[in-house]
């Protein structure tokens, strides 16, 4: 660019607001002068990105990302300077025609992906098809799910013809069959035969977060298929089925109006939803959640509603689910679906049911209690109760505020009849002090496995400290835990890890400098608990061999393990009913199976 062109832009960004730009994507608190919002470019758990407006510039203080409003629109929306330019320029009513600016030479657009090209248009030929005679029949069954043409439409679905039509099309486009062979839209079969993937079947497009058509799902709707329900596109160079979620590119566009994304399992889902004017849903697609679903959703808000089916299976991944999110210091309600059937099923075939289930989300802690007094009789016996207990606490270790922890300790003590001394024991609601006795260290010198007893609670929360501070001073440390996929019991400890874990995705840094990391934590909760770490361990010697490394991982597993045999020791001494003394027998004989030696 010229330095005309710059002097232009120039003036156009200073007509622009960046607070403006940035609130229009992300949720801004103003603290002072600046906001402050969750960071988008890294995995963020506190809001750690700060927007000056005086300046005209953000900056995360987690990840260091930092420019100006062109940067931002640039790097969030994965888009070229040009569009990123115009947008700003329309949040602020200006006309860039009177700035006799070239909107289309200046940058040349990335040339898009061949592989996106055939799969956009095999999106086109399918959604075609479903128009034709053949694609009537599927065409009726949309219509009897209760799939208007609105949907269709919106979402792309489509209809695989028999006989090899797409790829004769792809051919007459001048696409060549290994490409078209790489996506999935094609196979060979045992006579050497490039075919079709998928026959007769309704399909529904998969796209990116910027609309681009990644992928398929091609399901078999004749009640005579016997062959598998879905049929799936691969995963190839532009598709990570992990990394989308389904109709994420629609609902960036509804959030203005409804900042709260309902989290469903499967397409029809999703679509339903959709049919009754909650435009914010999106699904899953049968993964489970992962780390980049949870920074796309952070990107979009920071409320989510998980809504899946009504069976154990679905239950039981509404709180695997929920757990994730809470710890992410995300707003979940569950939608208390105690019925048997899917959203898509409620939606078209239960619609008054659906009606008052809608209405009725509650906390993950109210629906880990409900659903662990259905599968345990807590009155019965005290193996129950534990068992009971046991399956709350996944959730209730995710939760922060004091409030609600007081609310539902409340609850419980109606539940179960114990006292609050009782159950803040079980579910270790009172903090470990800092002032500890530490596990032997290992020294380079003198090494030897930690001989002194500790208790327990106490032994496992300084082994796990320990671990942090090792894997600051070196990479190797992290290496060995990620090989190990080692998970720290302590959230907080987790939390760290998974920060500090981000920092060395860049495979050029060996070890964390210390004030390096406790700079870019200034505005994060945990910043306390690494400085205290730090503190703590700086002055002492370690030996960081991987046999040392594995025997810290030996101590947090073995130390859980005999802190549990010794709650179930304490049990067997009051249990007077033989059956359940058996049971809490074959317990700890289990429990002592696990520990490594």
């Amino acid at each position: 660019m010229d330095l005309e062109f710059n002097k232009k832009v120039s003036e156009i960004k200073a007509k622009i607001s960046i607070v403006k730009v940035i609130s229009k994507y992300l949720n801004l608190i103003q603290k002072g002068n600046n906001f402050w919002t969750i960071c988008p470019f890294h995995e963020d758990s506190a809001p750690s990105l700060s927007i000056s407006e005086s300046k005209q510039i953000y900056k995360c203080f987690a990840c260091g990302e930092q420019g100006n409003v062109f940067i931002f629109l640039q790097k969030f929306k994965n888009i070229s300077f040009i569009n990123a330019l115009k947008e700003a320029a329309e949040s602020a009513s200006i006309n860039l025609k009177e700035y006799d600016i070239n909107l289309n030479d200046n940058i040349i657009e990335p040339k898009t992906n061949p592989l996106i090209t055939i799969n956009n248009t095999a999106m086109q030929f399918f959604s075609y098809q479903l128009l034709t005679d053949s694609g009537k029949k599927a065409m009726n069954y949309l219509e009897f799910r209760n799939i208007n043409s609105d949907a269709i439409k919106n979402f792309n679905l489509g209809y695989a013809p028999s006989n090899n039509e797409l790829r004769d099309y792809l051919r007459a486009q001048g696409y060549k069959d290994s490409n078209i062979i790489n996506l999935g839209l094609a196979k060979i079969n045992n006579n050497d035969q490039v075919i079709d993937s998928f026959f007769n079947r309704i399909i529904f497009a998969i796209k990116d977060n910027n609309g681009n058509c990644v992928g398929f799902s091609a399901r078999s709707y004749l009640e005579d298929d016997k062959s598998a329900k879905y049929i799936n596109s691969p995963q190839s160079q532009i598709f990570k089925k992990g990394n989308i979620l389904y109709n994420f590119e629609q609902v960036k566009l509804h959030l203005k109006k409804d900042d709260t994304i309902y989290l469903t399992e499967g397409f029809m889902d999703t679509i339903a939803l959709s049919t009754i004017n909650i435009k914010t849903s999106v699904a899953l697609m049968g993964t489970n959640l992962t780390q980049e679903h949870i920074i796309l959703l952070k990107k979009a808000t920071n409320n989510i509603i998980i809504f899946l089916d009504g069976d154990i299976p679905g239950k039981l991944a509404c709180l695997k689910i929920a757990t994730v999110l809470l710890s992410q210091n995300f707003k979940v309600q569950i939608i208390n679906n105690n019925t048997k059937y899917d959203p898509d099923e409620l939606i078209n075939k239960h619609p008054n049911q659906f009606k008052n289930i809608i209405a009725s989300t509650i906390h993950p802690f109210e629906f880990a209690i409900n659903l662990g007094l259905t599968q345990n009789d807590i009155k019965k016996d005290s193996y129950q109760l534990n068992a009971f207990l046991k399956s709350l606490l996944p959730i209730w270790e995710t939760m922060t505020d004091i409030v609600t922890k007081r609310f539902y300790l409340n609850h419980l003590v109606t539940i179960t009849n114990l006292t609050i001394n009782d159950l803040t024991q079980i579910l270790l609601l009172e903090k470990p002090l800092h002032k500890e006795t530490i596990i032997s260290k290992p020294v380079i010198s003198n090494y030897q496995k930690p001989q002194t007893r500790l208790v327990t609670k106490n032994k496992i929360i300084e082994a796990q400290k320990q671990l942090i501070f090792l894997v600051l001073m070196s990479r190797d440390v992290y290496v060995i835990l990620e090989k190990e996929k080692f998970i720290f019991p302590h959230q907080d400890y987790m939390t760290l890890y998974f920060l500090i874990s981000q920092i060395y995705q860049n495979e050029t840094i060996k070890y964390i400098d210390f004030r390096t990391i406790i700079n870019e934590l200034q505005t994060n909760l945990l910043l306390d608990t690494l400085q205290t770490i730090i503190n703590q361990y700086k002055d002492k010697e370690f030996d960081l061999k991987p046999r040392i490394i594995i025997d810290y991982l030996k101590i947090i597993n073995n130390e859980l393990i005999e802190y549990e045999i010794r709650g179930i020791n304490e049990q067997l001494k009051n249990e007077t009913n033989l059956t359940t003394q058996i049971q809490l027998l074959k317990q700890i004989s289990l429990l002592k199976t696990k520990i490594k030696q």
